[in-house]
């Protein structure tokens, strides 16, 4: 059916879900100014039919000459400006003058035209409480920022198995995604830290990542195949554990490095990039080897475990061991724990350790502990200690000021899940001091209601938030322990 805009033609050109676009070469001057453009008019205004129409007139683009050049500017758009997920760029329509001046483009929201408002004031809010959590890193270096996105993004987002969600709003709803999706909200979360970060897409491996603009030089970076959930849609091979470790393989690599030309399993073939990734800085870097997570807050100074489980810190002065790991994992047979461990292909014992941060201390597990590290003191104390009947501890992760300790008799199975909280670097209603929160310290909580004077505490905090100490507070974190989730400590 033909539309008529005063004497404008409708034509609609469908935009295929991988549209080809230039291999390895900067994107046109005109393609940049005229997606800014196309952004900006959507993100500053809202069509009450649905159907918002942008003015591209003044770039005398013309039919059928320029059609390829507006599909690769909105596949641009669509992944370099994923504040827009709001908007469907799977297909618009062109306005079109004396047949071949193509005027305006038309474009169709995903959602309900009075939603608007509150779905972009909601995925902000979203999108600040992540960056919160990555502010408490103190990452200060482009290095350092795009090392803690990446560990934020593979240690809080899940790969989508059911392969539906793709966008960045929907990604920090469910905290599912696709290869798109994590390539969206990496883009967004590096665009509100003032660093540059682009797209890579495959249409040979239906895949999508990143690239990541580090000192003038651009790197490429796989958020999915990093994420130790891929593995349960067909990628790399993980254990089962929930709390799995963290890999950082496909980190800051060179084309050289990175790129086959021929489909090979576990590489990246077909890429279609508009930026090269010359430099090889940062191939067979330190992190290959490591899947215990890296931490930098700048300075080039680096915190990680190695495969053997020694804790380093690497930076001007070089390398230094700070603590010493068991790196023995037992198997258990009938439910009972044996002298046999977890070994790799190479017969070395396998290290299942995981570094996680909080408030100038660092937190690190063997198969039978979590310890703290204090950078202040320089010393390892055990803030947790496992029952070795329960299994081995496979991972640690924080989330705020709660640490999750996965507990298993089995690598390839999810394990149980305990908790400890978190405060400054000390553990908060921890009131007997025995290292960990439990009912313990609710009956602890109690008997200082009954008798201060017998049972002390360095605070009385008003855990229900009603304005007052009381026992309503000891039952609230006894609460707490049992359903940590429904009953937070604040």
């Amino acid at each position: 059916m033909k539309k008529t805009i005063s004497f404008f033609v409708v034509i609609c050109l469908a935009v295929s879900l991988f549209a080809p676009f230039a291999v390895s070469a900067d994107p046109s001057e005109e393609m940049v100014e005229l997606a800014a453009d196309i952004a900006d008019a959507l993100m500053n205004s809202i069509a009450s039919d649905g159907h918002p129409v942008v003015d591209i007139s003044k770039y005398n683009l013309k039919f059928p000459d320029d059609v390829d050049f507006l599909r690769d500017t909105c596949e641009y758009i669509r992944y370099s400006y994923p504040d827009l997920f709001f908007v469907d760029f799977s297909s618009y329509s062109t306005g079109i003058q004396s047949m071949t001046s193509i005027k305006s483009l038309t474009f169709s929201y995903r959602f309900e035209t009075w939603v608007l408002s509150s779905k972009r004031q909601e995925y902000e809010k979203l999108l600040g409480a992540c960056l919160d959590d990555i502010a408490g890193w103190n990452p200060t270096t482009d290095l350092a920022k795009v090392l803690a996105v990446h560990r934020y993004l593979i240690q809080n987002f899940e790969y989508d198995l059911n392969l539906e969600v793709r966008d960045s709003y929907t990604m920090l709803k469910t905290r599912v995604g696709v290869c798109e999706g994590y390539t969206a909200l990496f883009i967004a979360l590096l665009d509100r830290l003032g660093v540059e970060a682009s797209f890579v897409i495959s249409e040979d491996m239906v895949h999508a990542w990143n690239l990541v603009k580090i000192n003038g030089e651009w790197y490429h970076i796989d958020n999915t195949w990093d994420d130790p959930t891929y593995a349960l849609g067909g990628g790399e091979s993980s254990t089962g554990n929930v709390l799995d470790r963290i890999s950082d393989k496909n980190f800051l690599k060179s084309d050289a490095a990175f790129l086959v030309s021929s489909p090979e399993k576990g590489k990246h073939y077909g890429a279609k990039a508009y930026y090269a990734c010359t430099s090889t800085l940062y191939d067979g870097y330190f992190w290959d080897s490591t899947h215990s997570g890296v931490f930098s807050f700048g300075n080039n100074d680096f915190w990680f475990i190695t495969q053997n489980g020694t804790f380093m810190h690497t930076g001007s002065e070089g390398y230094s061991e700070l603590a010493y790991i068991n790196d023995r994992w037992y198997t258990y047979q009938d439910g009972a724990r044996t002298n046999k461990y977890y070994v790799h292909s190479s017969g070395t014992p396998a290290n299942y350790s995981v570094l996680e941060y909080y408030a100038d201390c660092f937190y690190y597990n063997d198969c039978d502990h979590v310890y703290k590290y204090s950078l202040a003191d320089k010393e390892s104390t055990v803030v947790f200690e496992n029952d070795p009947a329960e299994g081995n501890i496979f991972g640690i992760r924080r989330n705020g000021n709660v640490l999750s300790i996965e507990i298993a008799k089995d690598m390839q199975n999810p394990g149980v899940i305990r908790t400890i909280t978190l405060e400054e670097g000390a553990l908060y209603c921890d009131f007997n001091k025995d290292g960990i929160v439990d009912s313990d310290d609710a009956i602890y909580m109690l008997r200082h209601v009954l008798f201060p004077g017998d049972f002390p505490v360095d605070y009385e905090p008003d855990l229900n938030g009603d304005g007052a100490f009381s026992s309503d507070d000891a039952i609230y974190l006894l609460r707490h322990v049992l359903f940590p989730n429904d009953f937070p400590l604040s």
